[in-house]
């Protein structure tokens, strides 16, 4: 997956994540990885597949603070605000010494 990321070629690097959730279908932190993948590289046509993916990885592992941030990321970037704020709050409040998570709901209440 880093290999076609560093090739410039998302097309593959989300080809080959989704064969990787074929083999290993709950694993959490592959999830997570996939849906951070698709959020730092702004690839709008799959944000809805990187919401979904991080939705599952939340229930797959609801004390990760961390997967509660993608999906939060996630949503906001797709204009789902609300979403966003409950998501990056559930971060906040798994994991209160986590600044940007306090940074973030300033960011996304702003827009609310």
């Amino acid at each position: 997956m880093r290999y076609f990321n560093k090739q410039k070629n998302p097309a593959k690097a989300i080809e080959t994540y989704e064969l990787a959730l074929k083999k290993i279908p709950d694993d959490a932190n592959l999830m997570n990885a996939f849906a951070w993948f698709i959020f730092q590289e702004k690839i709008e046509s799959s944000y809805t597949r990187g919401i979904e993916v991080a939705k599952k990885a939340v229930e797959l592992e609801p004390k990760n603070d961390g997967i509660y941030d993608t999906l939060g990321q996630l949503l906001f970037e797709a204009g789902r605000v609300e979403e966003a704020i409950q998501a990056m709050q559930k971060a906040a409040d798994l994991n209160p010494k986590e600044q940007s998570y306090q940074e973030n709901l300033k960011k996304y209440r702003s827009k609310d």
